[in-house]
């Protein structure tokens, strides 16, 4: 079956897959898959500059390109060295961020142009319940999604 993101292991609810980087990946980086490479991926990125959208999970480990890394697409994940900070926010949706490549943030994007997607909740201060949304919204000129 080779590289074709089987299913590694399910832990405690957890889902991981592992596909290829296409450029280097910090732990908690969110990701998405390359245009065009069944198995790739690149940190994501929500803005209407980029079709690296849909997000397809969290990164659960460092990486440089061309590594096969360990991929969250369901379940617990937990922020390295304070990547998430969701005090305040907890049991709210957390997105794909539109200004920053693998980050994740509490505000819904809301910039013309800018794609929303709901990569999963907030479950304490620095743990996100993976759960990728593929209904994607968009923001226009002067309205809301």
């Amino acid at each position: 079956m080779g590289n074709e993101g089987i299913i590694h292991k399910l832990i405690e609810g957890s889902v991981e897959i592992d596909p290829t980087t296409g450029e280097a990946v910090d732990y908690g980086d969110i990701v998405a898959y390359a245009s065009g490479q069944a198995d790739v991926v690149i940190k994501g990125l929500a803005t209407n500059k980029s079709a690296v959208v849909p997000a397809a999970g969290i990164s659960n480990q460092s990486a440089n390109s061309g590594a096969s890394i360990k991929l969250g697409v369901f379940g617990k994940s937990q922020g390295a060295s304070g990547k998430y900070n969701f005090s305040g926010y907890v049991g709210q949706e957390v997105y794909v961020s539109p200004a920053t490549p693998g980050a994740a943030t509490i505000t819904k994007p809301s910039a013309s142009g800018d794609i929303i997607q709901v990569v999963g909740i907030a479950i304490n201060a620095s743990t996100l319940f993976v759960n990728p949304q593929l209904v994607i919204g968009y923001t226009l000129s002067g309205y809301g999604a």
